[in-house]
């Protein structure tokens, strides 16, 4: 099996074996093919191979590929990585790419940029969601530069030529993965406006002496400067794009002058502290793009709002209309269709195991916490040395949410129970990192670990506090880079007095449990934007169950238990432990587990829906763009669990870990909506929203008054519900019981 180095950094890798390189992009998540390495047809595609549909990340057909045809140099399928590509060539006679572009981009550095061969350049920039631009150069037509965007490829970084006649060579430090997105300024260039067609025309708006109206636009330009004077690094920029371009509508609309508009960006951006860092030409260059393109879009007007119909609710619970019988509201959703479902926790082999003995050994039973914990060991006893069938880890940043008085501390403390019956205790790992010189050192001493950490949104909130230290901000970025690293390369920042140092397959996992309100309040902006919430599998749980007697011993750890995870650690050689589990500079090959039958075009179906799904709505990324990693890798734990000599995935197991991964993915997505907030105001919608939501979609006026009375005053709720209202976010009625009865003012939740 190919040995894998640096995971993500493809732009530092010297020349490496085409086949090994391959491997490393497609771990990295972009979609690789082969092409010829040699002849008149170098660079074309392989015989056979449809590079627009065969284009994988799926380590199993790279294999295939290369053994077919060693030579081969890898290729990058740009669009379904996401990638656009600025092809710069240099040939005698012709137009030199490389001075053209040194011209129109003054300059700018910053993106991953490669040799080629021939004497050219490639540049590389990610395409934001939402833009697919194909290989039109527009405007920069004529001048040596080539655009390679979606339904292009180009070879690789880094791959080698079979006949000797070069390599595609890194110049520029970088990880593909992490390439800047397009810049506004290239995009004018490339897809200029004479090639779009013309904006829409709105008809006009009412007059902004409407009140309502004159209301909704003092809200809404409010709360877009709120949100980026709140904004914290990582996200000021993005806020700003965004907050420029929703001024943009409304100076398009007429709401605001385009002069207010921009003092009121700047001011904001200065008190972000956007322009201190990036300077101030680089500020109102974005609020300038911004505003330009909101004011082709120009803002719609809140439609008028109806006055509450007069509905009635059947016995069922349907509210319908009583004059003509149309249900308006299907029956109130019970509790039970939120939570995690039973079903997914009865779990064959080690997993639902363990997941039946922390559950018999509490008071307070519950199997869904139980079942995050049961993940975690097992996944934490195959760490380093099982892989999945797309290479990759065991690593699990398992999230347990619930309520105070469920019982999180239990699962915490049978976790390290468990651990330490196992011969396993110098992988429990500390329930809190201080800084993150604290997190690499331990990493160091002790690549494989599981954390389990109560309090965890107690946690965030520290290391995300304003006043927090660059050492403390910087501990979500190790974590990050753990969970991805896989069975690579992480390498640690140097210091003045501390070398930087490899660290081979960094296996740390999480089990950590806060209430929801705790952990959605902790998060910053950053935290949504870069991808750290979506490496966390969340589990939640909304109902206490009675106290009791545990039936069985909390203290006495069964034997079968402990003996099945230690033969899952090393796979069961003591050798192994001793020489390489727990050392950081030994090369790391891990057992491969295959697919069985009918597992891998789950896994691979499960990935185009996630695609689909983020192509639909572009802020879904942020909540389920791992959900297809999550769900192979929970797949891989339950088939170690089943069988440890000769594990294999079948489809019931992927089938399992995509109904879990799935689940969690569309309840982070709803809880991130309903929870995280930029502003006092926002936070106070989400909360009334939440509420709707915990009581099955819909809540009367007055419970509704009652629940949020010690927060806010009668008029401060009354502009709430308003602004909710106007934004689409509920709806308002009158309704009657069926038999008779006063009227009841009920909100329902919209969407």
């Amino acid at each position: 099996m190919a040995r894998l180095t640096t995971p993500f950094a493809i732009a530092d890798l010297s020349p490496a074996p085409n086949r090994a390189l391959a491997l490393e992009l497609a771990r990295a998540g972009l979609a690789v093919f082969p092409v010829r390495g040699a002849g008149p047809d170098a660079k074309k595609p392989c015989p056979s191979v449809r590079w627009s549909l065969d284009a994988t990340t799926d380590a199993a057909a790279i294999e295939v590929w290369w053994r077919r045809w060693p030579d081969a140099m890898p290729a990058l399928h740009l669009g379904r990585s996401g990638l656009l590509v600025v092809d710069l060539d240099r040939h005698d006679g012709g137009a030199d790419g490389l001075t053209a572009w040194a011209e129109v981009s003054g300059g700018e550095a910053g993106a991953p940029a490669v040799d080629t061969p021939s004497g050219g350049r490639h540049i590389y920039f990610r395409q934001p969601g939402g833009r697919a631009h194909g290989n039109r150069e527009g405007l920069l037509k004529g001048r040596g530069i080539n655009i390679r965007g979606h339904g292009g490829y180009v070879v690789a970084p880094g791959a080698l030529r079979a006949d000797g006649e070069g390599a595609y060579q890194p110049v520029l430090a970088g990880a593909l993965v992490a390439a800047p997105p397009v810049p506004d300024w290239l995009y004018a260039l490339i897809d200029p406006p004479a090639a779009k067609p013309a904006p829409r025309q709105r008809p006009a708006a009412p007059p902004i002496a409407d009140t309502r109206l004159g209301r909704y636009a003092d809200k809404a330009i409010a709360a877009e400067i709120d949100a980026l004077r709140a904004a914290g690094k990582g996200g000021r920029n993005n806020q700003l794009n965004r907050s420029a371009f929703a001024l943009g509508q409304m100076v398009g609309a007429g709401w605001v002058g385009e002069a207010a508009a921009m003092s009121l960006l700047t001011s904001a951006a200065e008190a972000c502290g956007l322009v201190a860092d990036d300077g101030l030409p680089a500020s109102l260059a974005t609020i300038r793009s911004g505003l330009k393109k909101g004011r082709t879009q120009p803002r719609d007007a809140p439609p008028p709002r109806k006055g509450p119909r007069r509905l009635v609710r059947e016995r069922g619970g349907a509210v319908v209309d009583g004059d003509t019988g149309e249900v308006v509201h299907e029956v109130k959703r019970a509790r039970a269709a939120v939570e995690f479902p039973d079903a997914l926790t009865r779990v064959p082999g080690l997993v639902g195991d363990i997941t039946d003995w922390i559950s018999a050994t509490a008071r307070r039973p519950n199997r869904v916490l139980a079942l995050g914990a049961a993940l975690t060991l097992v996944g934490t006893a195959m760490g380093r040395f099982w892989a999945g069938p797309t290479l990759s880890s065991t690593v699990l940043y398992m999230l347990a949410l619930a309520p105070s008085g469920v019982g999180k501390d239990h699962a915490l403390q049978q976790i390290k129970r468990l651990l330490a019956a196992a011969k396993m205790a110098r992988t429990i790992g500390p329930d809190e990192f201080i800084s993150m010189p604290a997190v690499i050192h331990f990493i160091e001493r002790e690549p494989l670990s599981l954390c389990p950490m109560d309090e965890f949104g107690s946690f965030l909130k520290r290391i995300n506090a304003k006043r927090a230290s660059g050492f403390e901000r910087g501990i979500s970025k190790i974590m990050r880079s753990v969970w991805g690293t896989n069975f690579g390369l992480m390498t640690t920042p140097e210091w003045a007095a501390t070398p930087a140092r490899t660290v081979r397959a960094p296996a740390l996992s999480i089990y950590g449990a806060s209430t929801p309100e705790d952990f959605f309040e902790a998060l910053d902006g950053g935290d949504v934007s870069n991808g750290f919430l979506n490496r966390f599998t969340l589990l939640t749980v909304a109902s206490r169950t009675e106290d009791r007697e545990p039936p069985e011993p909390p203290l006495v750890v069964p034997e079968k238990l402990s003996e099945s995870l230690r033969r899952l650690f090393g796979g069961g050689n003591p050798l192994v432990v001793a020489s390489k589990l727990h050392e950081t500079d030994v090369e790391i090959e891990p057992f491969v587990i295959p697919w069985g039958p009918g597992a891998e075009a789950v896994y691979m179906g499960f990935q185009r829906d996630i695609l689909a799904w983020q192509d639909r709505d572009h802020d879904a990324e942020n909540f389920i763009g791992r959900a297809a990693e999550m769900a192979v890798r929970m797949a891989t734990i339950r088939a170690g669990g089943r069988d440890p000599v000769a594990p294999e995935i079948t489809k019931d197991d992927m089938e399992w870990g995509r109904a879990v991964a799935l689940w969690s993915a569309r309840t982070l997505y709803r809880m991130g909506r309903l929870y995280i907030s930029e502003t006092d105001f926002q936070a106070e919608a989400n909360r009334v929203l939440r509420l709707i939501d915990a009581e099955g979609g819909e809540i009367s006026q007055e419970t509704l008054r009652a629940r949020m009375k010690s927060r806010l005053k009668a008029r401060e709720l009354r502009e709430v519900i308003e602004t909710l209202e106007d934004t689409g976010a509920i709806t308002r009625e009158s309704v009657a019981t069926e038999g008779g009865g006063p009227r009841k003012t009920v909100y329902f939740l919209r969407g």
